[in-house]
């Protein structure tokens, strides 16, 4: 049998528990729904094009936030290398004589106040502090003779022979001490072809010029005077550039049909909480301890406390105490089935439901006032 003290300490629960509630309900109201900032701040990172980088460097960096920003770090190989807490839009100078050669990972972090994170992609640059050595010597050519009988005209090739004692970056051809072709490469062999329609008919000086990688100058520059004749060459006629078809439309896709949410299962209850609608489902299982409305209003108070957890800045802890304790609730009851065949358990029944419906209409209104403001 059902022994009465256990009666008196669940009643004594259930004052404990109207007072919990008020509790809760006045600390949900003295704390006025907050508007959280959720959007990371923008960064930009530019960094010079032209590799490697050797000495100073500047970084610049352009940042900005919706609200405001807290500060902005420069990381460079997983390693904080500066840390700027205002006049974020500003130029970094680096040394890179602070790191060895070779390839570093850099990439910036930017802080606002609520503690978003905006980050740049992270660039791979190539640092090289080691002195070149002097290139002193510089590089040779020769000028070969042009192939075919003077004058010329048509399209001629001038071929070269370029050496150095390093590498050879470059060769230009100069008529009338105007540049009118280059090859570049390290290779020794090199050649131009012009078009001599481009010149006036008559003798002109073409000269040559060597280039190594240091940028040194030849010594051996080599001029040779050529003869032009192009008036008994005919002007092509120029090729018509060819019709584009025109592009296709493309086929639209097809709107996929909205896939319709389920209609929840009367005498059972959904929520985000996979504990308390677990232990709701559980108990409402016996329809022959709790009157058939308790789904719907155990459904109610899962809905309302899940919207109320969306627009408050209380903690998890506080969002979901009220859930256990009803939770809890649930247990004791379903522990005493002897007391649920009196008639003193449909009195404390309806008094609990009457609780619940109190709790949704403070909680609805909490989310009206937050909605409408």
């Amino acid at each position: 049998m059902y022994i009465e003290q256990d009666i008196d300490q669940l009643r004594a629960d259930i004052a404990e528990l109207r007072t919990d509630i008020a509790e809760l309900k006045t600390l949900l109201l003295n704390n006025p729904p907050v508007e959280v900032d959720t959007t990371p701040p923008e960064i930009e990172l530019i960094l010079p094009v032209d590799e490697p980088y050797s000495d100073v460097v500047s970084l610049e960096l352009n940042v900005s936030d919706d609200v405001a920003l807290d500060r902005v770090e420069i990381v460079i190989d997983e390693q904080i290398i500066f840390t700027i807490t205002e006049n974020f839009d500003q130029i970094i100078e680096l040394n890179t004589t602070n790191f060895v050669d070779g390839d570093h990972e850099i990439y910036a972090l930017a802080y606002d106040t609520s503690d978003n994170v905006g980050a740049t992609a992270t660039i791979i640059k190539t640092f090289n502090n080691t002195p070149v050595p002097v290139d002193a010597i510089l590089p040779r050519i020769i000028f070969h003779a042009i192939e075919g009988d003077s004058p010329y005209s048509g399209n001629v090739e001038f071929t070269f022979t370029a050496t150095d004692d390093n590498q050879v970056d470059r060769v230009e051809l100069h008529i009338d001490g105007i540049l009118v072709g280059t090859s570049y490469g390290p290779h020794s062999a090199h050649s131009i072809t012009i078009d001599t329609a481009t010149l006036s008919n008559g003798s002109h000086g073409a000269t040559a010029h060597v280039f190594d990688a240091a940028g040194n100058q030849g010594s051996g520059t080599f001029t040779r005077t050529i003869v032009i004749d192009n008036s008994g060459t005919p002007t092509p006629e120029p090729t018509p550039e060819p019709t584009p078809e025109p592009t296709p439309e493309p086929t639209p896709e097809p709107t996929p049909e909205p896939t319709p949410e389920p209609t929840p299962t009367p005498g059972t209850v959904t929520g985000s909480n996979d504990v308390l609608t677990t232990a709701l489902q559980a108990f409402l299982s016996d329809n022959s301890i709790i009157y058939p409305e308790a789904a719907e209003e155990i459904q109610n108070l899962i809905d309302v406390s899940d919207a109320v957890a969306e627009i408050t800045d209380l903690t998890i802890g506080d969002q979901n105490l009220f859930k256990q304790w009803v939770i809890d609730m649930m247990v004791w009851l379903g522990s005493v089935p002897d007391y649920l065949k009196t008639d003193q358990y449909s009195e404390d029944a309806v008094g609990f439901m009457v609780w619940i419906r109190e709790y949704i209409r403070d909680m609805q209104a909490i989310v009206a006032d937050y909605e409408n403001n």
